[in-house]
């Protein structure tokens, strides 16, 4: 958690003012996915700022619909079952081994499951006791204690936002005897320049923090495309363009009044108060994409990019064919593909 220690002493909360802000970030995620992410009137963007289970829903019903979806992303007759990397990383301690053995990515969304298995009594016992909820719907210092993420490639200075937890969930159903499989998964606002890598942050049993970088170059490609915003309203922010995959969207454009910036970059201040109200995705038989959490309304460091905004990201429920879909609708204005 170091980009989200760093970000915590920029601004200097005490130790329980950082868990409240945690446990209102949940509460966010109780009252529906109808809403849209605000931004503070300051961002402090020197850090990675983590959001965990953003407007996921309803936290219970959200971990339910994962029980029967997120198998959909890993099936082998899945629209992206070739995209799949199987048994990308293993390490071991002597007590517990621990895999990804399988993930995909379009290096904006990523998915993958991993495992634990223990070696001998001592791996056992940790890993019940470390693991002994895996629980979507926990409070927020068990999330952040959980010590078990996929999040984006943040060793450049790229300053992504993104959230994690939000379809993590145990498999309960492995017939692997002194084993734990975990789903787990996270969603960000943009690429990470032109990173082919995610990390992977995980805990063995001497509770020290072990660091990864899984590449996933092989993985599901971005399709880029450019929006007619000649027809955009007069709003703070601008859509441009979207980068599509089977697992996910991101619509992109310019700030219009939406944010100011610091002159060199590291805050941004909020200047309207405009809202997204609705995001379509609408295939080509007129029906709507179903999509989970998602971030909206972000600036992004703007470096080698043609876009300093994010309007929009998120991550599809199930794997979607890029051709099927005809366009976005963006607050009730359709751009076609």
């Amino acid at each position: 958690m170091n980009e989200f220690n760093k970000a915590m002493d920029s601004i200097r909360p005490s130790e329980q003012q950082k868990i409240k802000m945690f446990d209102k970030t949940l509460e966010m995620a109780e009252e529906g996915s109808a809403k849209t992410v605000r931004r503070p009137k300051l961002k402090i963007i020197t850090a990675s700022i983590i959001a965990v289970a953003v407007l996921a829903g309803t936290t219970t019903v959200f971990a339910d619909e994962i029980k029967s979806v997120f198998y959909k992303f890993f099936s082998d007759d899945s629209i992206i079952s070739e995209e799949i990397i199987e048994n990308i990383f293993e390490d071991s301690d002597g007590h517990v081994d621990f895999s990804v053995s399988r993930i995909v990515s379009d290096k904006i969304n990523t998915y993958a499951i991993v495992k634990y298995t223990a070696l001998d009594d001592v791996g056992e016992k940790w890993l019940d006791n470390r693991f002994a909820s895996f629980d979507i719907a926990g409070t927020a210092e068990e999330m952040l204690n959980r010590g078990l993420f996929i999040k984006p490639d943040d060793s450049t200075d790229a300053h992504i936002s993104y959230m994690f937890g939000i379809a993590d969930e145990e498999i309960t159903d492995t017939a692997e005897e002194n084993s734990r499989v975990f789903r787990i998964s996270c969603t960000s606002e943009d690429v990470v320049l032109n990173s082919d890598c995610v990390k992977i942050e995980y805990v063995m049993t001497s509770e020290k923090t072990h660091n990864a970088l899984l590449d996933v170059s092989e993985s599901v490609e971005l399709t880029d495309i450019k929006l007619d915003r000649s027809i955009a309203p007069d709003k703070s922010y601008i859509p441009s363009g979207v980068k599509l995959s089977p697992l996910g969207i991101m619509i992109y454009g310019e700030n219009n009044g939406l944010y100011e910036t610091s002159e060199n970059g590291d805050s941004v201040w909020s200047t309207s108060d405009e809202k997204l109200d609705s995001v379509k995705i609408i295939r080509k038989d007129s029906s709507a994409v179903e999509y989970n959490a998602y971030l909206s309304l972000c600036a992004v460091n703007g470096k080698g990019k043609e876009y300093d905004t994010v309007i929009f990201s998120t991550f599809f429920k199930e794997p979607t064919d890029i051709a099927d879909i005809d366009g976005v609708e963006i607050d009730g204005v359709f751009y076609e593909f």
